[in-house]
């Protein structure tokens, strides 16, 4: 009996119970498991068979749907146990049509399902189409399958038992074994090791065993050894870890008692290891987390649950001097040797907390900003901007008040700002209407000897947090709300200072961090005020230029007037000089009669000339000249523009004549009046500044694009020439190669120009080569449309040659006239060919005479008293019968760009300007329709 203690203490003794144990708990863990394993395989196995018979029975009634023959195949199908079965239903009323057992045979499914045995069956149904359905007709029956699955669960049992058996048989072995090895001198080995345990736990080492003890207990030993230095490293190890850690490490026991404080939470919280080590761990907890984790605490011990998560939230700590501190704290719970501990690890988040709300702030600066900048450039209101951006800087900051607006220098040179916005702050009666009356314009300041003056000085940013003593401190009016801190901010754009924001009194002061805060802000600021400047410079360039237009426009308005006034007054007296003259040279005159007469005529037609190149010129600068397309000949052109020149020619002893290119494409269509107005100024100033030799006109075409054809001519002499420099200013106006006082040939130097200004309007172009003393070539080149040759006889070339009118028949004509020198003038014109003329000397009298008389014609002039022309002829276009239709032809001495036109559009049939001109007014009267003078005279007799 006293061997049985001792051999219980021995190391077979502790090593017997774990052997013991291990072997119940295989026995009461591995036998069900085996079971529960059996069941799955043999279960499984058991479940491909029946799917199996499944398919083949539903592959025999599919193919073969006979009764007979059915009862005959499910009478052939093996199963593996005495107690499976099947059978066939009819889909419509569910009686048993084919079965393995041929009993069942006409009864219900139910019945046949009621009389089996009370076994673990394992049942599938499934309704099965048939493919030739013969017997009963039907589309579909169902296979009804029972199977025992009862031996499954015998096989499962078995194969416990079996493993139980075997398990049994290897723990008696075990124990075996290790009771032979105790009985072979282990005790006293054993006992040394407990010892040298016992003296490791009271800070020893572990001792070598005595040679004599059995190898397996000196590995033992020498193992236990290498543990324990392996734990003592590992200890020293962690101590460090402990140490060096820069998150704080605490671990609290389950009553919330703090057992380890490392270094880190010492600095963190403030408190020593040896302070904090068997207090509470509400020590670093500020309320309420103090009395939520105490509350949760006990909850936890309550449930006496364990959890393998680790719980992480963000809370506060206090430190010892009662300051709180946000953490995150990261828990998990630790169990040894029975007990339930909690490890935390403690990070500090103020510095990233401080970030976030700095990267939060900043974005939602950048946000507003990008919101005014989008407003601001919507509108360019730099009052509404600057007030958006103190509104985002005050509210930013917490600061009570502020002001932002521009740089701005004095004309001698002194800084000053224009502050476009400025936070009211309830100032005194006097200076609070100071800052209504200029809030429209913004608040001027000028004294640099005060905080913003430093900023505005010195460009750079200026902190004051004791506003109050700071000796820059003046420049606050009476009334105004004390400063206690200030942050001066200069806004600067490309290192130029543009402008500079200044906020105050903001709880706790200013620092570096909001002038690095406002960097991007203060950027944005400086291209905004940029922006604004340049828009209102370009603004007000824009109102300079439209000013200047307006000017411009006036005065081409006031010149247009001008012109048409003077063209008016000249060419009324003028009408009656040339007409008169033309007149005197068609009586009968002596020699030297004639030749004052005509030099009297060829005067005024210069002062004509000259008179029509002004406006010509005035047209094509007011964009009001307009081009006149018809088909036309060019030769004819050319030669009539030669032959208006014969006799200048003749007379100074040139050779004056025309050469046409052998491909001449002779039909085009293009304004020939101008281009013959350009050839007769070409042709004319080279027999002019042309003294001997010759004057050749050469016209040539060439193919253009599509239907086009490119039209030139070459105006070559052989005259004074051009100098290089004179070329450059030939074609401008008033302007002429000689330009002194004491120049040979006249002229006003309008002529080129007008050529140039003409070629361009029909998209062509003119230019000159010239040598002095060489001659001159210039050319004229026009893209003009080809026309279809001309079938019929062209009519002649020049029809105003024909001074007297085709019509025969004499015309009742009504002349209103308020001139009696052209009243005059028109009788001396119209009564020698037969035709009746009555005088009206305005437009009442003229639309009096049309409605009491009926008239082949009325000549209207436009400008009279009482009633001007373009009322008369809508007064008498209102009339009713063929009065209203009464051919007019208006006569004006405006010849501006579009009296025509008006002419037309008041009701004119025809339009003649002064001077009129012999050829002009038959012409006129050859264009009267020939049946309303026919009706008219009918109606007049």
């Amino acid at each position: 009996m006293t061997g049985r203690p001792r051999f219980f203490d021995t190391i077979t003794g502790r090593l017997v119970r774990p052997i013991l144990f291990m072997a119940v708990l295989m026995c009461v863990i591995v036998v069900p498991v085996r079971y529960w394993f059996s069941q799955v395989f043999i279960g499984n196995e058991f479940e491909l068979g029946v799917a199996a018979r499944v398919e083949q029975l539903s592959h025999i009634i599919e193919e073969r749907w006979s009764v007979a023959d059915l009862n005959a195949q499910l009478a052939k199908v093996q199963f593996h146990s005495e107690y499976d079965f099947a059978f066939v239903t009819d889909g419509a009323d569910g009686k048993v049509i084919a079965a393995s057992n041929p009993a069942w045979v006409g009864l219900g499914s139910r019945t046949v399902l009621a009389a089996l045995p009370k076994l673990e069956y394992h049942g599938v149904t499934r309704t099965v189409a048939l493919l030739q359905p013969r017997d009963y007709g039907k589309n579909a029956v169902t296979l009804h399958l029972r199977l025992d699955r009862g031996g499954v669960t015998r096989a499962a049992e078995l194969s416990a038992l079996i493993a139980l058996a075997v398990l049994s048989a290897l723990s008696l072995a075990m124990i075996f074994v290790v009771a032979s090895v105790s009985w072979r001198g282990v005790q006293a080995p054993a006992r040394s090791i407990i010892r040298f345990l016992k003296d490791y736990e009271e800070g020893g080492n572990i001792g070598a065993l005595a040679p004599t003890a059995p190898r397996e207990l000196q590995d033992i030993n020498e193992a236990l050894a290498r543990t324990v230095a392996e734990r003592r490293e590992k200890d020293a190890l962690l101590s460090k870890v402990l140490r060096g850690a820069a998150d704080g490490i605490l671990v609290i026991g389950e009553e919330g008692t703090i057992e380890v404080f490392n270094a880190a939470a010492e600095r963190m919280f403030g408190y020593s290891a040896a302070e904090a080590i068997g207090r509470n761990v509400t020590l670093i907890m500020p309320e309420p987390e103090a009395t939520q984790h105490t509350n949760a605490i006990k909850r936890y011990r309550a449930s006496k649950q364990s959890r393998d998560t680790v719980f992480t939230a963000e809370v506060r700590g206090k430190r010892k001097d009662g300051s709180i501190l946000p953490i995150r704290l990261s828990i998990s719970e630790v169990c040894t040797n029975g007990r339930r501990r909690f490890a935390g690890i403690i990070y500090d988040v103020s510095a990233a907390q401080v970030a976030r709300e700095k990267l939060l702030l900043s974005q939602k600066l950048l946000e507003a900003l990008r919101e005014a900048q989008t407003a601001f450039i919507a509108t360019y209101d730099i009052k509404a901007l600057c007030e958006r951006l103190v509104e985002i800087l005050l509210d930013s900051t917490g600061s009570e008040y502020g002001f932002l607006g521009e740089m701005l220098l004095k004309p001698t040179g002194e800084p000053y700002l224009l502050a476009h916005a400025t936070t009211n702050i309830a100032w005194d009666a006097e200076t609070q209407k100071l800052y209504e009356e200029n809030q429209a314009t913004g608040m001027v300041f000028c004294n640099m000897k005060t905080l913003f003056g430093a900023v505005a000085t010195s460009g750079e940013p200026v902190i004051a947090n004791d506003a109050a003593n700071d000796p820059r401190k003046g420049g606050l009016p009476k009334g105004h709300l004390p400063l206690n801190s200030f942050l001066g901010l200069p806004i600067k754009a490309g290192g130029t200072l543009v402008g500079m924001a200044g906020i105050a009194n903001r709880p706790g002061g200013y620092d570096r961090s909001h002038v690095e805060l406002f960097t991007p802000f203060l950027l944005t600021a400086g291209n905004l005020i940029l922006a604004y400047r340049s828009e209102m410079a370009r603004r007000a360039s824009e109102a300079a230029l439209a000013t200047a237009l307006r000017d411009a426009e006036a005065a081409n308005h006031a010149k247009s007037r001008f012109l048409a006034t003077m063209s008016h007054e000249i060419r009324t007296p003028m009408n009656g000089v040339l007409g008169m003259l033309g007149a005197l040279q068609q009586t009968t005159l002596d020699g030297q009669q004639r030749e004052y007469a005509q030099i009297a005529s060829d005067s005024g037609q210069s002062l004509l000339t000259l008179m029509n190149e002004i406006l010509d010129l005035s047209k094509v600068e007011a964009g009001k000249m307009e081009l006149e397309l018809a088909p036309f000949d060019v030769k004819d052109l050319a030669s009539d523009a030669i032959q208006l020149f014969k006799t200048n020619a003749k007379t100074k002893g040139l050779e004056l004549s025309v050469e046409f290119a052998p491909l001449l494409q002779s039909r085009v269509i293009g304004d020939a009046s101008r281009i013959r107005q350009i050839l007769s100024n070409l042709i004319g100033n080279a027999v002019k500044f042309t003294d001997g030799g010759s004057v050749v006109l050469r016209v040539a075409t060439e193919p253009g694009v599509a239907n086009s054809v490119e039209l030139k001519f070459d105006v070559t002499d052989s005259g004074i020439g051009i100098t290089a420099e004179q070329q450059v200013r030939i074609f401008a106006p008033f302007t002429q190669a000689d330009s002194s006082t004491t120049r040979k040939y006249g002229g006003t130097g309008l002529g080129l120009a007008i050529c140039r200004e003409l070629a361009e309007l029909m998209h062509g172009s003119i230019d000159c080569t010239s040598q002095p003393g060489q001659g001159s070539r210039f050319t004229l080149k026009l893209m003009l449309e080809r026309a279809k040759e001309a079938v019929a006889e062209a009519p002649a070339r020049c029809p105003h040659l024909a001074a007297a009118p085709k019509k025969n028949a004499p015309l009742r004509i009504l002349v209103a006239e308020d001139v009696a020198v052209n009243q005059k003038l028109l009788r001396v014109f119209l009564e020698p060919l037969g035709h009746h003329v009555d005088m009206a000397a305005n437009g009442l009298e003229a639309v009096a005479a049309v409605e009491r008389f009926g008239y082949d014609v009325v000549l209207m002039d436009i400008q009279m008293p009482e009633m001007d022309g373009f009322t008369a002829t809508q007064k008498i276009r209102e009339m009713a019968g063929r009065a209203g239709q009464t051919h007019i032809v208006a006569l004006t001495a405006n010849a501006m760009s579009g009296d025509r036109e008006r002419c037309i559009q008041a009701g004119a049939n025809d339009y003649i300007s002064k001077p009129i001109k012999m050829t002009e007014l038959y012409a006129a009267l050859d264009r009267v329709p020939s049946n309303d003078v026919q009706q008219l005279q009918a109606a007049g007799a």
